[in-house]
C-alpha cells in the first residue's frame, strides 16, 4: 500500500491545511501503508522521522515537465528518499522513451 494525500499545487483534491495534510500521510504508516508519497517541496519532515525510507519522494509537473525530468530525479534521489517519483504531461509520443529510459537508469529506485 503506497499512501498518499496529494495537495491541489501539485494536481490533487486536498485543499485543506499542510499541517493536516503531513499529518494524515505521517499517520498512515500506523495505518499500515508500505510507502507514503509526498511532494518534493514538503517530504522533509516526513524524511527526518523515516530516514528516508518507505518514502516516495515526488514531483508533479503537467505544464513543462519533461525538459528536467533527469535533474530532478536526480534531486529527489539524492534527498535520501527510498523512490523518486516525477510524473509529467508529454506533448509528444516521441517524450516517452527518454522517460522510460529514465525511470529504468535508477536502479529500481525511480517512477516516472
Amino acid at each position: 500500500v503506497i499512501a498518499t494525500c496529494r495537495a491541489a499545487r501539485q494536481g490533487g483534491r486536498f485543499d485543506g491545511a499542510e499541517e493536516t495534510r503531513l499529518r494524515f500521510l505521517d499517520q498512515a504508516w500506523d495505518f499500515g501503508a508500505e510507502y507514503v508519497d509526498v511532494e518534493s517541496d514538503a517530504a522533509d519532515a516526513l524524511l527526518s522521522r523515516s530516514g528516508g525510507r518507505r518514502i516516495v519522494r515526488s514531483h508533479h509537473d503537467f505544464v513543462d515537465g519533461t525538459g528536467d525530468a533527469a535533474a530532478r530525479l536526480r534531486t529527489l534521489l539524492a534527498s535520501g528518499a527510498d523512490v523518486g517519483k516525477i510524473a509529467v504531461t508529454v506533448d509528444r509520443l516521441a517524450q516517452l522513451p527518454s522517460l522510460a529510459a529514465l525511470g529504468r537508469s535508477a536502479g529500481g529506485r525511480a517512477v516516472v
